[in-house]
């Protein structure tokens, strides 16, 4: 008859609770695993938000919501039985030196007994040895992504190479006429010789128009001042006379509507004057560059896209309208104060550029004004290249060097040495992002 040997029943009980709870551990990590490993992949949202202060019924209302759902990891869950021998003075495998209870998760190493006990040991063997074991689990794997590869179109656009068509801009100024506005009227008056300062040395034939983000019926896009002032030629016959009537006229108050509609006032202005007889505003063949100066959002009625597609049916080469914002855009400190995210969208969505209202206007309006510059001697885009890979061919031959890509303005502009000869057509082939069967 075999006589149980009770401290021997007690250890296996109390080994069988061990391993239980072992393997009840590496359950609730896997779990944990798994739980904060699928939150990795969780996305932010982001659009624009409304107008602040908007009276009008908004269109394509866009807010923006940023959403962040992650657990945090959990603290001292077992994560190690892969055995081993860190100490092992009989040679058995399993790190144990006689007399000493062996608990097996599956370790072991390639050599030694791998299950084998000196006397008075007991084995609780959860799986035989193998090179460097592990809990008997599948470890987890962070799910991978695979980007859906990207959908091109070819374009192809081609140009004449037309000196005589060439330096010609026509620029409007909006200008939010609020009441927080006077100081940076000011400031914008101030350093207008730093913008129009490249007109002048390039001999650019330019003439400037200026409106107000008032909506109301006092305003609408009414012209602000006398227009035969704020041309090129003015400027040529009393260059002291024309920085100083743009100086005055650009400070067009504070006494407008505080719903700011700059982008409405904007198409209102074009629709007004662009046919005017016998001084249209709008030059067939010259570039429009629209520059709207606020430090609230615009709250015009309707999307962005409306203004901008109302104002590019105007040009017959929509490429040649360009958008330039001078709006709050970064900290905003002032309780009255919005981001200008519209006038900023418009600007990015035709290739223009941005400024925040707070920076140094010397140095925006130098820049602007360059930019501008810059344009009258290049060949505007219709879209933004894809990773600003293009080709460029001169009369058929494909031309590697002498022209550089400005991705900002989205032109292509030869420089002095290389430029086309009268007459030669110039093609420059790209791709761009299919967005419909994307």
């Amino acid at each position: 008859m075999k006589v149980l040997n009770p401290m021997n029943t007690a250890k296996k009980t109390l080994l069988a609770t061990v391993t239980i709870l072992t393997l009840t551990g590496c359950t609730e990590q896997e779990f944990y695993q798994k739980s904060f490993l699928s939150n990795l992949d969780s996305n932010e949202q982001a659009d624009l938000g409304d107008p602040i202060g908007n009276t009008f019924d908004p269109e394509n209302d866009i807010g923006t919501d940023t959403e962040t759902d992650q657990e945090p990891p959990i603290a001292n869950i077992p994560s190690d039985n892969d055995g081993g021998t860190d100490s092992d003075q009989d040679g058995d495998g399993n790190g144990t030196n006689p007399g000493e209870e062996v608990v097996d998760n599956g370790g072991g190493n390639n050599g030694g007994n791998d299950n084998e006990t000196t006397p008075d040991e007991e084995v609780v063997d959860n799986g035989g040895g193998n090179n460097g074991g592990d809990n008997g689990t599948t470890p987890v794997e962070e799910d991978e992504e695979v980007e859906a590869p990207v959908k091109l179109i070819s374009k192809i656009e081609t140009f004449t190479q037309d000196i005589s068509k060439q330096g010609k801009v026509d620029i409007l100024w909006v200008v939010d006429d609020s009441g927080s506005m006077a100081n940076d009227q000011q400031r914008l008056a101030s350093n207008f010789s730093a913008f129009i300062h490249d007109f002048l040395t390039e001999n650019v034939d330019f003439q400037m128009g200026i409106t107000t983000t008032d909506a109301t019926s006092r305003g609408d896009g009414k012209w602000v001042g006398n227009y035969k002032h704020l041309t090129s030629e003015a400027a040529k016959s009393n260059e002291t006379k024309f920085i100083n009537d743009f100086k005055r006229t650009i400070a067009v108050g504070t006494g407008g509507s505080a719903i700011e509609a700059g982008l409405h006032t904007s198409l209102r202005f074009l629709e007004r004057y662009s046919k005017r007889i016998p001084d249209p505003f709008l030059r067939e063949d010259a570039y429009l560059a629209i520059i709207y100066i606020a430090d609230e959002e615009d709250q015009s009625p309707k999307s962005v896209q409306h203004y901008l597609d109302g104002i590019t049916a105007l040009k017959a080469n929509a490429s040649k309208v360009k958008i330039y914002s001078i709006v709050s855009s970064k900290t905003i400190k002032n309780s009255w104060e919005t981001r200008g995210d519209r006038y900023m969208l418009a600007a990015d969505t035709v290739g223009g550029v941005n400024a925040d209202i707070k920076d140094d206007f010397y140095h925006i309006l130098r820049n602007m004004g360059a930019s501008i510059v810059n344009l009258t001697d290049s060949f505007a885009l219709s879209a933004l290249p894809y990773q600003g890979e293009v080709e460029v061919y001169v009369n058929q031959t494909r031309v590697l060097h002498g022209w550089s890509l400005d991705q900002g303005t989205r032109s292509i502009r030869f420089e002095d040495q290389a430029t086309p000869a009268e007459g030669a057509v110039i093609e420059v082939k790209y791709s761009i992002v299919d967005l419909e069967n994307d």
